[in-house]
Formats: structure tokens, sequence, C-alpha cells
């Protein structure tokens, strides 16, 4: 007998036990104990009979020919367990003995815990409005060409369009990428607001709404502007050895306020009467006093205002005035600015000694440079340029145009 019919058998037995037949009965194959019935320990001795483990005899298992063991004589040793042995004689009333009953394998019950597995429920999160980045003021000239596109993001990645609301004259707006072409005529001088309105694809659809400040300063002799139309343009003087000032100032315009930081400004004024005329903001080819003090000293006076810096901390002045032969001055000064209601803040009257061989008659009429720069605590800066004419005669307040 092959070791594999042995187990086929034992699968066989596990699979087929049941409460043998009980009544009087002959003793049969597989019966070890000659009680007249097999039973399941009965069976389990037969396997190890099979498997070699024990003694043919014990159970009846033995062919009687030549004590071998056959595979018909275990199945005859499980039927008898099945269906009971073969009955001997008239029936008798036996009785019954408790039945061997197969020990039930054990069971392993798994306790599942009831802690429920956490059931991730997507969020919904509030569209939000696009945002709208604060810009400098545009500065440019007549004739030169604006492309100026919008600083517009959406904070959760939707699709946004932008429409005009107020744009000056010839002015256009491309909804996306939104972008903001003109070009200035030379009748239109000063500041220009075009505002707009920035609306996103989102669920429900949300706006913000922008602006953009542009400056268009008239030209004059001493422009020379290195411009590129989508940040603006730039005036860098000529050199002192080259005058610009023959045809006197272009006409004054008033100067564009913004918001900050984009809105960071100074400027150099020179009245008298600021209370009534303001500051008189100095552009190129306008003129600055040099006072003389019976030509042994001389001083030049001129008022600040700027915007957008921060006054809780120091605020440095520097400043420089040069002609074509001779610096006049070149200094560091802390400055104390004023905040004014209408959002400036400005020092008024600050006066510089000249330097250079007396008695300074070579500065009548003579083309200067004047820089100015502001630095606050902070770090941040301002600065401007202007080409003057310098001379001794008193000089009329310039008439405010803001």
């Amino acid at each position: 007998m092959t070791r594999i019919q042995v187990f086929a058998l034992a699968a066989l037995l596990v699979g087929s036990l049941r409460h043998p037949a009980t009544g009087a009965a002959a003793s049969c194959v597989g019966d070890c104990n000659g009680d007249g019935r097999v039973l399941t320990d009965e069976l389990v001795r037969c396997v190890a009979i099979a498997l070699g483990n024990a003694n043919p005899n014990q159970c009846g298992l033995a062919d009687g020919s030549d004590q071998s063991v056959t595979v018909d004589r275990i199945v005859a040793a499980v039927q008898a367990a099945l269906k009971g042995c073969p009955t001997v004689g008239p029936a008798a009333t036996a009785t019954p003995s408790p039945s061997a009953t197969a020990a039930p394998s054990p069971t392993v019950t798994a306790t599942l815990s009831a802690t429920p597995t956490p059931t991730f429920t997507a969020t919904s999160v509030p569209n939000r409005p696009p945002v709208i980045a604060p810009a400098a003021i545009y500065r440019t000239y007549p004739g030169y060409p604006i492309a100026l596109p919008i600083g517009v993001t959406d904070p959760d990645g939707n699709g946004v369009l932008c429409s005009a609301d107020t744009l000056p004259a010839g002015a256009s707006l491309d909804a996306t990428p939104p972008l903001l072409s003109w070009t200035p005529s030379a009748d239109q001088l000063g500041p220009f607001n075009a505002s707009f309105t920035c609306t996103d694809d989102g669920a429900p659809p949300l706006s913000a709404d922008g602006q953009v400040t542009i400056q268009v300063n008239p030209v004059d002799g001493c422009t020379n502007p290195q411009c590129i139309p989508a940040t603006g343009c730039v005036n860098t003087l000529p050199a002192l050895n080259q005058a610009c000032c023959a045809d006197g100032p272009a006409v004054h315009v008033p100067q564009a306020k913004a918001d900050c930081p984009g809105g960071r400004v100074v400027f150099a004024g020179r009245n008298d009467d600021v209370d009534t005329n303001g500051i008189g903001r100095l552009q190129n080819c306008d003129r600055l006093r040099v006072f003389n003090s019976g030509q042994s000293s001389a001083t030049v006076r001129f008022h600040i205002e700027a915007r957008c810096l921060d006054t809780s901390g120091t605020v440095t002045l520097r400043a420089r005035l040069e002609t074509s032969s001779r610096l006049l001055f070149n200094r560091d000064r802390v400055v104390t600015l004023r905040p004014e209601a209408d959002g400036y803040l400005r020092a008024y009257s600050l006066s510089y000694s000249v330097g250079g061989s007396r008695p300074y008659f070579d500065l009548t009429n003579a083309e200067a440079n004047l820089t100015l720069t502001l630095f606050d605590s902070t770090g941040a800066q301002v600065s401007t340029a202007v080409r003057l004419i310098l001379g001794f005669d008193p000089l009329p307040d310039i008439p405010p145009v803001d």
C-alpha cells in the first residue's frame, strides 16, 4: 500500500466519520477490541498499521495468506465503522453503549473589532476669488506703446478672464491672458487709471477688482527715454557737458499716486509759499536758486516729498548736486519726514552749503543734475534725478498742478 493511498484513505476517514450502527455483531475487520464495533480510535489504529507503525493482527487487517495489508481490508474497516459489523443469530436488543463522538477539530473564531474602518469623505473647499498683484506706477511718454500684462492669479488654479471697467481713450484690455495695450497721444499727459474686473470659472464664479496707474510725462529737451512695453520707461539724463535746457521746462502735469509699495516716489520742490502753492515740484529745466552770502559762501535750499516709506525708524537722504565743472555737494543726512493729509511725507527747506571755488559766479545759468535718494530703516529706497538751471535771482512759485 503506497503512502499516497494511505493519505487518501486518511482523508476518507476524516470526512466520513459518523455514529456507527449498534446491535449484536460479529467481530469484523477493524474491530480491534472484539466488541463488534469499529470506533474512531480503532480507525486511527488502522491507519497506523497501514503506515507500518503497528502489528496488522491487532485489528484483523492482515490477509491470512501473506500477512499483508491491502486497501480493500482498510476500506472494509471503514465500511464497518460506517454501517456496523455483520450481525450473527437472532437480533438482540443491546443496551447501547455511548457512541464515540469524534472530537471536534479546534475552531478558531476570529473576533473582529467593532471599530469601523475610517472613511475619508472629500470635503468641498470653497472657491476663492482671483488675486491681483499690486503694481508699480507705469511711467511712459506720448508715442511709446504700452503692452502691460495684468498680474492676476487664482489660488484654486481656476481659469481667469478679465474685462475692462474704465480705460483711457484708445486703450484696450485682452481677456486672457489679460494684457493692457495703449499708445498715449501727445495730448494725453498726466496720470491715468485703468480699472478692470477679473472673474474665475469656479463654482460659484468669483471676481476681484484691480487698477493700473499710468503716468504719461511730457517730453522735454533732456528726455532720453528707455522703454520696455511690458514695464514702462526710465529716463537717463544726458551727460552734464551736453546742454539740454535751451527750450526751458515742459508743461507741468499732475503726478500719479498709487497704493504702496508700488506707489513709492520722491520729488524735489522749491516754492517759498508752500501753504498756498505746495512745494512746487521740480522737473527738468526748472530753475534752482543759489543764495550767495557776500561771495564768501553759498547755499541752496529745496523741499522733498515722498510716499510709501517707513518713518518709524531713521530715514536718510543722500543728495548730490553737480555741474559739468564742479561738485557742489554730495552728502548723506538724517531727515524727518512729516506725514500730511494727502498721503505724502514732506520735509521743508533743506539747506546745503555749496562747495568749490568762490565767488560762484560761474554758476549763473549753469545746468546741474540734482540726484536724491531716500533710504528708510527697512531697506526701502527711492530715487529721482532732474536737470536744473542754477541762478542767483529770486524765483516765482511753481503753480500747483495736482
